[in-house]
């Protein structure tokens, strides 16, 4: 039972959708579809927008590809692993509508709905938790309707596949968001061979040890899941999010040689064979209140369990195999309260409160058998006060 792998797999990709679309008064937006090149990019102090063209989003299969089509000066974007960075290599926070986007996400995400494209520096909006440098897609306003859209992709080189369906349905202040992902990984070629060398400088002696690899495999299987309802309104942004997270790795084993020089007369046979297993619920909430009289609140809290298995048996040939099992089971509770008073539109003030709290049991049998638990709470707050113009930014905190 502990080698079964579990997955779906979706053989081709559909997109369907149905909707009633509002006209965002802050994009604009041209007869027919039609932007005029002038009006395809936005400048303010702390930000600037871009309107990607029909063509940019009908191409674009996902929304780190259409970042990519419209080779937005400021940052970016490695079209491989998904990173996007600013020119001296700064991470880039990603956010869709102002609430933070997960891999799924923006994978899922249609980019026909992408109304504009915000880059952010030092932002003093709270919804950005003082992130540097911020990406922030902003999607066209729907009442009614939706998209479900699946995709699966292949790579031979990396022996992995990967399948994603990703459904929304928006019904008046009420935007509903459903994903489902697995990737496989099934590769005949894994591991490292390492050569290690001993120095004994009191006998002028060096002793090399050499990990040769004849047999190696790794199977293993990582599926997600989630389900968000976010209420927006004028005022306030009510975001919460339940997510699972199974990882399982039934195979991971290397088997090879261990050589010793100069004598390279001794040959032992090793192997060295893993198991991992884990699950990992987890719940998201994003509170946004527009308090007035330039006033605002942010609330950004998460909870997560973790349960893993972790099974090791390491055996060298005419030696006693060592065997490790460790059980991890830990609680990780988080939350950051934020709020901002905004005077003449660029003067900041915010006083930052933060909690976090972690659990971990950690129980290990086998050739030495130990318990462990571990408690760790944290709690903090910072004042800070952030000056903006056209010519000048500032902050101070402490």
């Amino acid at each position: 039972a502990k080698n079964i792998l579990f997955g779906f797999a979706f053989c081709s990709s559909l997109s369907l959708w149905g909707q009633q679309e509002h006209m965002d008064s802050t994009i604009i937006r041209q007869l027919n579809e039609v932007v005029v090149e002038g009006q395809l990019q936005y400048v303010k102090s702390d930000v600037t927008t871009y309107v990607p063209t029909k063509n940019q989003k009908a191409s674009a299969m996902d929304a780190i590809d259409l970042l990519s089509q419209m080779s937005i000066p400021q940052i970016s974007v490695n079209p491989v692993d998904g990173t996007v960075k600013t020119h001296s290599r700064q991470n880039i926070a990603i956010y869709i509508d102002k609430q933070p986007a997960t891999e799924q996400e923006l994978n899922g995400l249609r980019t026909e709905d992408i109304s504009k494209v915000d880059y952010y520096v030092f932002p003093t909006d709270p919804m950005f938790q003082h992130a540097p440098y911020v990406i922030n897609f902003v999607l066209h306003k729907k009442e009614y309707g939706g998209y479900t859209k699946l995709s699966a992709s292949d790579n031979i080189l990396a022996g992995s596949c990967s399948e994603l369906a990703y459904a929304k349905m928006a019904y008046k202040k009420m935007t509903y968001d459903i994903h489902v992902n697995d990737k496989y990984t099934d590769r005949h070629h894994n591991g490292t061979e390492k050569l290690q060398v001993f120095h004994f400088p009191d006998f002028n002696t060096r002793i090399a040890r050499y990990n040769k690899i004849d047999h190696s495999r790794l199977q293993r299987n990582n599926f997600g899941s989630s389900f968000r309802a976010k209420y927006v309104s004028k005022d306030v942004i009510i975001s919460n999010t339940i997510s699972l997270a199974v990882n399982n790795t039934p195979t991971n084993e290397n088997i090879g040689k261990v050589f010793f020089i100069p004598d390279i007369s001794v040959e032992l046979s090793y192997s060295d064979r893993k198991e991992v297993s884990g699950s990992h619920p987890k719940w998201d909430g994003n509170f946004f209140f527009n308090l007035g009289k330039g006033y605002d609140l942010s609330i950004i809290s998460s909870l997560q369990y973790q349960h893993i298995k972790n099974n090791r048996i390491y055996s060298v040939e005419g030696e006693e195999s060592i065997i490790t099992k460790a059980k991890d089971n830990g609680l990780t509770g988080r939350m950051n309260i934020q709020l901002n008073k905004t005077i003449f539109n660029t003067h900041t003030i915010d006083i930052n409160g933060y909690l976090v709290y972690n659990y971990d049991k950690v129980k290990y049998s086998g050739t030495s058998n130990s318990s462990e638990t571990f408690r760790q709470g944290m709690f903090g707050a910072i004042v800070g006060y952030t000056i903006m113009n056209s010519k000048f930014y500032g902050r101070l905190e402490g």
